[in-house]
């Protein structure tokens, strides 16, 4: 097999994702036939990283004039693009296929499709590195584009294989792990605990969001309207026409950013489906009373928004229930345990590498409603509408579609 290496400014190599051993994560979750896909799917991804790689760094050699025109590098980050919306969008598509024929794996098949949403982000981000090319047709070298960004990580390789594991969790579902947590005495107090740690990573990567969202690269300050823009492209999350505006752009790179910002946000709806307005909802309180406020006043929001106490009075009454043995209580919260660092890796993970993009997202204009906006805006909405969807069916809360097994559920001994 023939080793591929990317370089950053720096010159530090960057693994593809071949070599990271995520491939190796394969959970029993996802359908067995739906893997070679995920396998493209990789690949596909190794392909969108390498060629911004490309492009944001010329590959020069000894010969005078050697490089990449910038022509050249458009075409090999459109190649790329257009063939992980081929790969992607037909995984989509098997996966609504396997949740039509076959119901009983329809909480796995949304878990997937979940992963997708936010892989569709982080190509957004990555894509967006290259977006300077817009601005410089005919200039003939890459290394004398003016304003390049040179120090921005690659989001797209540590959300897929990195910190965000989104290609593990892709294959595994709402799986959390093959290891089985050692048994444990687990009381209401603990049951307690976990759902404060639950909301703890949860405010901690709504906060992370609004530091993203905040972080104006071309003025250097907060942006005072931010958040008011998130919760309009929330009140119109089922009428952004992204996609359908395609064809009558003239910039090609961003008209591919803005093609897998509409992948993403298209794919959120159809996991919030009849949840949409609660999700939305309840992202709108965060976004109005959670912008300037600590972790902690998040946290209590989260709460409020959750119906903490509710869930934890469930859960307690499910884990005391009569006729259950000291053994079904140490299993349980073992699977409790379990819950915590499923929360850790579908919520922290996740969103707090997409979040450093949120930054690179401000430099790209999507048209919205005749006006342009930043695409951080309406990547900063899908975020949070992740987060609390997330924790929502992680806790069991009201409201929310539970096709994760949250404290409740997990408390009852599923």
């Amino acid at each position: 097999m023939i080793k591929i290496e990317y370089r950053c400014a720096a010159g530090k190599a960057i693994p593809s994702l071949w070599e990271s051993g995520s491939w190796l994560a394969r959970g029993v979750a996802i359908p067995e036939d739906l893997l070679p896909l995920v396998d493209r799917v990789e690949r596909a991804i190794t392909g969108v990283a390498g060629a911004v790689q490309d492009a944001r760094f010329d590959r020069r050699s000894d010969e005078p004039g050697s490089g990449l025109r910038v022509d050249q590098a458009v075409a090999g980050v459109e190649a790329a693009s257009r063939e992980w919306f081929a790969v992607s969008g037909e995984l989509q598509a098997s996966l609504e296929l396997k949740r039509r024929w076959q119901p009983r794996l329809g909480s796995e098949c949304q878990a997937a499709e979940s992963a997708l949403t936010m892989l569709h982000l982080a190509v957004t981000c990555e894509l967006a590195l290259a977006q300077p090319l817009d601005w410089i047709e005919g200039n003939p070298r890459l290394q004398d584009i003016p304003g390049w960004p040179g120090g921005e990580d690659a989001v797209l390789t540590e959300a897929a294989s990195g910190a965000g594991r989104l290609l593990a969790l892709l294959r595994g579902g709402t799986d959390d792990d093959s290891k089985q947590e050692s048994f444990s005495v687990y009381s209401d107090n603990e049951i307690a605990f976990t759902i404060r740690a639950i909301l703890s990573q949860s405010s901690d990567a709504i906060g992370r969001v609004f530091a993203g969202l905040s972080a104006v690269p071309l003025v250097g300050v907060v942006a005072p309207d931010a958040t008011d823009k998130v919760r309009e492209m929330l009140e119109r999350l089922g009428d952004w026409a992204i996609e359908r505006a395609i064809d009558v752009l003239p910039q090609r790179v961003t008209a591919l950013v803005r093609i897998a910002l509409g992948r993403a946000r298209g794919l959120l709806l159809k996991v919030l489906g009849a949840f949409r307005d609660r999700v939305v909802a309840d992202v709108d309180v965060l976004v109005g009373d959670g912008a300037a406020a600590s972790e902690f006043t998040i946290g209590t929001l989260l709460g409020g928004i959750y119906a903490v106490s509710d869930v934890n009075d469930r859960a307690c009454e499910a884990f005391n229930a009569p006729n259950i043995t000291n053994r079904d209580r140490q299993q349980r919260g073992g699977r409790l345990v379990k819950l915590k660092k499923s929360n850790n890796r579908w919520v922290v993970g996740p969103v707090e590498v997409l979040a450093l993009g949120l930054p690179t997202l401000w430099t790209v204009t999507i048209p919205l409603g005749g006006v342009g906006v930043a695409a951080a805006v309406p990547a900063a909405a899908i975020l949070l509408a992740w987060v609390v969807l997330m924790s929502g069916d992680q806790l069991d809360a009201s409201h929310y579609p539970n096709f994760w097994k949250g404290v409740v559920r997990r408390s009852a001994g599923e």
